[in-house]
């Protein structure tokens, strides 16, 4: 992926953080992440990764988008009814893809629980119903946004994580301290 423009939507989180320090290692690469202040953005600053800061409809992060080969959202609503997070994956992915260059990528983080885990068996599977509430409106925005992409000619990808630790949790730290 030689000079691709690579966007991180949702940066400021730890996958998102963890994403951007090992990509910034790829000198071939023109990274930018995302940050909604000057606050937020600090990090970035610090390590020396190009950040792009506004809200996501603000003309400066939509002209990003717009340039972008390769977009991945790591964004997810901490809080919400389940109106609200519906509606925030909808203003969100249309603002997203409806800016996105044809057959350019977006990759949306996900959760494995999207279909569900039994108890009884450790493999995932497709189950009718996801595990939680946070499950079914990832599962939702899979769709929605698998659906957005193909209108808009862009390439969509879901990646569906699990437990997630990395050098920037402190968690991470004390376990190699442990250890």
């Amino acid at each position: 992926m030689l000079n691709k423009n690579i966007f991180i939507l949702g940066s400021t989180g730890q996958v998102g953080k963890e994403l951007c320090v090992n990509l910034k290692k790829n000198n071939s690469l023109n990274l930018y992440c995302h940050a909604r202040n000057f606050v937020s953005a600090q990090f970035f600053i610090k390590k020396k990764i190009d950040v792009i800061i506004g809200d996501l409809n603000e003309n400066n992060v939509i002209d990003q988008i717009s340039k972008a080969d390769l977009i991945f959202d790591l964004a997810a609503p901490s809080s919400g009814s389940l109106t609200e997070i519906k509606k925030f994956y909808e203003i969100r992915l249309k603002i997203i893809l409806n800016n996105m260059k044809r057959n350019s990528i977006f990759v949306l983080a996900s959760t494995m629980n999207a279909f569900g885990l039994s108890d009884n068996r450790k493999k995932l599977k497709n189950y009718f119903l996801p595990s939680s509430i946070y499950s079914a409106n990832k599962r939702y925005a899979e769709n929605y946004c698998k659906s957005l992409g193909t209108k808009n000619s862009v390439k969509t990808f879901v990646i569906r994580l699990s437990e997630i630790h990395g050098s920037t949790q402190r968690a991470t730290e004390n376990l190699k301290k442990l250890i």
